[in-house]
């Protein structure tokens, strides 16, 4: 959603949805995750060094993706407390 629209709507509402999206793709990577890392074992035991590279590379892309979205949806939750607190003014 451009910036331009957000601005018109509940910013609540807009962190909120921020927050739902951001651990439904953790949901989703984290499946992922699961499926790179059984794939660099089963190439780990076949001896493929080429396999076992590329799905190292692959969990490691997907781990990081993870580890900074969660970091956002932190982000996000505490924006979200801040503007609750009494007095508070962005």
């Amino acid at each position: 959603m451009s910036t331009t629209l957000q601005k018109h709507r509940n910013p609540e509402a807009v962190s909120r949805d921020k927050i739902i999206n951001a651990r439904e793709f953790i949901h989703e990577e984290s499946g992922w995750i699961g499926i790179q890392a059984e794939l660099a074992q089963t190439y780990s035991w076949m001896g493929d060094d080429a396999g076992l590279e590329y799905a190292l590379r692959s969990l490691i892309g997907r781990v990081n993706a993870v580890r900074m979205t969660f970091k956002e949806l932190v982000a996000e939750k505490e924006k979200l407390a801040a503007a609750k607190k009494p007095g508070v003014v962005e």
